[in-house]
């Protein structure tokens, strides 16, 4: 009967070292592009925990239903972390204003500022990035963020 080969330890540990490098992660984030679902069919704003309607602004620390008529304290970074996960890994000041309906920039930046964002160039060119090391909940389309599970918003 034949010995099993032995390797060295260094040389298993180079061999280790050769796999992680050629590693690469899978990520099918944002999940529009990944589920060819278009962007511009998704709900923009604060939408309503109950009724799945968009929120009203009240204030900037509340949000409240037309249709519920329930008042909600605004949860800018649960509807960014959706923004992250089904449109874009980045976002401007502008595109955040557009996605939480906010009226002015100061608002959007206290809504990024929600977030440990990595940020991105000067002026207007500025944009906002989603750090690969952070995993996060479900968005409120019942997708398990970050993991690759199927997404529920097409």
């Amino acid at each position: 009967s034949k010995k099993p080969t032995t390797h060295s330890p260094k040389l298993i540990k180079r061999i280790e070292d050769l796999i992680r490098k050629s590693r690469i992660d899978y990520n099918p984030f944002p999940l529009c592009n990944y589920f060819s679902v278009d962007p511009d069919s998704l709900k923009r704003g604060q939408l309503c925990t109950k009724c799945g309607e968009t929120m009203q602004y009240v204030s900037h620390k509340q949000r409240r239903c037309t249709k519920c008529d329930i008042t909600a304290p605004n949860n800018y970074s649960e509807t960014l972390i959706d923004y992250f996960t089904l449109i874009n890994n980045s976002i401007s000041n502008q595109e955040c204003r557009e996605f939480l309906q906010l009226k002015n920039r100061d608002a959007a930046n206290y809504a990024i500022k929600s977030l440990p964002l990595n940020k991105t160039g000067n002026s207007v060119a500025t944009r906002y990035e989603w750090p690969k090391n952070i995993n996060s909940k479900s968005c409120r389309y019942g997708c398990t963020k970050r993991d690759g599970s199927n997404c529920s918003s097409r």
